[in-house]
């Protein structure tokens, strides 16, 4: 028994020696200090700035003057004397994050204005009612973007942006100018403008316009001022569809019962093919005289009250184009080139060696 008792006495007493070494090197159990915050600032989480943080000026409840990110955390409602967001800076994105800037005392301000010329904006998601002048008087920014935003009820042109600009998924409506206007070297994209003086306009040159649509505005549908692409574009129910100028390009549009003219050609070398004009009161295609270099190829007119009207001028190219239930189906005076007429209004089969007819049905 006694060398058992030896060896527990030996184990017991490493432990406690190990017990005595190990707390040797577990340190005070003071605390150093109060604890230290560990929650991030919003700066953090969320690097972009409130608007509504941002100081006001004499023309402006908030004025932007440094580069950044700015997102609104509810809407602004002014009086409209003065602009709600004001941009002096170039580099700047601002997010309206789903809220709106609303006037509602009848003044004569822009709800987002640019004073100086700004480069590098970014302007998306929001709503924008009831101002007196624009919605984004942008004429100053260059090099812009307005993306996702709905502008309605604005007393002077609503969207305005200067050269190479993009304007995408905006809708705007029920004004009395312009629902959209850029200039050289911009694009207009997937947007809508219904019950405005004007629905788009397009100044300068080597600017496009694709898959948009002008409903129901009481002048122009399209106003191109300058050379561009008009593409998969619908103009409906506006005085006139499509008005061009030089060197235009209109490819896969369906211009419809426009109250004078489906298209408008105002300028020379105009390019016009594949589009579906139909239902326009005076006519489908009208040329100005006395202008030259137009082709004409591919199109559909039909139920217009003249499908092609070329008269008083020469030097254009009408062809492959088909025609019915127009009041005349081609207006053509010489010397344009108008491709043999083919009437197939009474049905029978189709065997042209001709490439370059017209076909009436």
């Amino acid at each position: 028994m006694r060398p058992k008792t030896r060896s527990l006495r030996w184990i017991v007493g490493g432990l406690l020696a190990v017990a005595v070494a190990a707390s040797g090197f577990a340190g005070s159990l003071d605390p150093p200090g109060p604890p230290a915050p560990t929650m991030k600032t919003l700066l953090e989480v969320e690097p972009r700035i409130p608007i509504e943080w941002l100081p006001g000026s004499a023309t402006a409840m908030h004025v932007i003057t440094a580069p950044g990110s700015y997102v609104l955390t509810g809407n602004i409602v002014g009086t409209g004397d003065v602009a709600a967001i004001e941009v002096a800076s170039d580099n700047v994105t601002l997010d309206l994050n789903g809220f709106a800037l609303i006037a509602e005392g009848g003044g004569a301000a822009s709800a987002i204005d640019f004073p100086a010329e700004q480069h590098s904006i970014a302007i998306r998601n929001g709503t924008i009612k009831g101002w007196g002048a624009h919605a984004i008087r942008g004429w100053n920014c260059k090099d812009c973007q307005v993306s996702h935003i709905l502008a309605t009820d604005i007393g002077a042109t609503m969207i305005q942006l200067g050269e190479s600009a993009t304007v995408s998924e905006c809708t705007v409506g029920n004004g009395s100018f312009t629902g959209i206007q850029v200039s050289a070297g911009s694009l207009i994209k997937d947007c809508v403008a219904i019950w405005c003086g004007q629905g788009f306009e397009l100044s300068g040159e080597n600017f496009a316009i694709v898959r948009s649509v002008a409903r129901y505005n009481q002048g122009h549908g399209i106003l191109l001022q300058g050379s561009g692409l008009v593409e998969d574009c619908v103009s409906e129910g506006n005085q006139i569809g499509i008005l061009t100028a030089n060197a235009a390009r209109l490819v896969r549009n369906t211009v419809s019962d426009n109250l004078v003219f489906g298209i408008l050609v105002g300028g020379f070398h105009n390019l016009v093919t594949d589009n579906l004009v139909n239902g326009n009161t005076a006519a489908g295609v009208k040329i100005l005289p006395p202008l030259s270099g137009v082709v004409l190829a591919r199109n559909q007119f039909v139920g217009n009250g003249i499908g092609v009207e070329v008269q008083d001028t020469g030097g254009n190219l009408i062809v492959g184009n088909t025609a019915s239930g127009n009041g005349i189906d081609f207006n053509a005076s010489p010397p344009n080139a108008l491709g043999e007429v083919h009437d197939f209004t009474g049905g029978g089969a189709i065997s042209l060696t001709a490439p370059w007819a017209n076909l009436r049905y």
